[in-house]
């Protein structure tokens, strides 16, 4: 699992071809999930869109519905709703728009 003292850094940021809505970018930032003051776990943010982002998890099936997420690269933390979840993989939505930072153009 990730250490508390470890640095956030971009492993590897790409514009991906899709088909989606949005551009995505891929990226690999290091995040703490919270719902309001409590802690839920460690994550890694595996890419970012205008609307959302992928999110890597211990376990996603007992993360809640609305947390968020608290990383270097968004001060103070971004409010989002789960949207869809699949074993170590949890894809979230900006419930508040899109947070300072996530330019993908």
């Amino acid at each position: 699992m990730m250490s508390n003292s470890a640095e956030l850094s971009v492993v590897e940021t790409e514009k991906r071809p899709t088909k989606r809505k949005n551009n995505r970018l891929r990226c690999s930032f290091r995040a703490k999930l919270h719902l309001k003051d409590t802690f839920i776990c460690d994550a890694v943010i595996k890419d970012i869109s205008q609307s959302g982002m992928l999110l890597y998890v211990p376990s996603s099936s007992w993360i809640p519905s609305v947390f968020q997420v608290h990383c270097k690269q968004y001060e103070g933390g971004v409010s989002v709703r789960r949207v869809w979840y699949s074993n170590n993989h949890l894809g979230v939505k900006f419930t508040h728009g899109k947070p300072k930072g996530a330019e993908t153009d």
